[in-house]
Parts: C-alpha cells; structure tokens; sequence
C-alpha cells in the first residue's frame, strides 16, 4: 500500500481505533525509513481523562441533537487504490483483508 503513494515525503498519519485489526503489528523497518509517517493511537489513554470527559460529553451533546453523522466508508486494504486515497469528501476506513 505504501508503494502507491506519489509522495513519500508526504506525511501519512496512521489512527489505530480499537482492536478490530488485531492485537499486534507486523511492521518492516524500511516502511519507517523510507516514508513520513506518524502513528497515533485512539482509546483509553491517549489522551488525558478530563480532556476525554469533557469531549465526550460535547460529543454526546452533538449526537443527541442530530447534529453529529459520520459515515464512513470501509474499504478492504486490498481495495486501496489512489482514487479512494484523494476522496476528500468521505471518510475512508481501510479494514484489514480478512482470510477464511
């Protein structure tokens, strides 16, 4: 995935959400040398607990008024292609390929 980018120099922020995508990652060196890449993780302390409490209950506040409506959309890492890289308009959710 990360040969198709054009710009390696470019800075990719990779957001782990929950552990859907498995407990571990398997990482070569070269991806962390040869690209502009930051990881962050999302989830009980990240973030300080009165920054998440005081957040979360804006977003509660948000959600409950029907002001608040995100709908992803979920691709498979094998569908990655540069078209749905540059949507803008939608957020993109690649999901990890599932093998039977």
């Amino acid at each position: 995935m990360l040969n198709s980018r054009s710009k390696s120099d470019a800075l990719l922020e990779w957001v782990e959400i929950g552990s859907m995508a498995g407990s571990k990652i398997e990482l070569s060196a070269a991806v962390l040398r040869s690209n502009n890449i930051r990881f962050l993780g999302s989830g009980i302390g990240s973030i300080a607990t009165a920054v998440f409490a005081k957040e979360l209950f804006s977003l509660a506040q948000l959600v409950a008024a029907g002001k608040f409506n995100v709908t992803p959309l979920q691709y498979q890492l094998e569908e990655f292609s540069q078209e749905n890289w540059e949507n803008t308009k939608q957020r993109i959710v690649y999901i990890p390929n599932q093998f039977n």
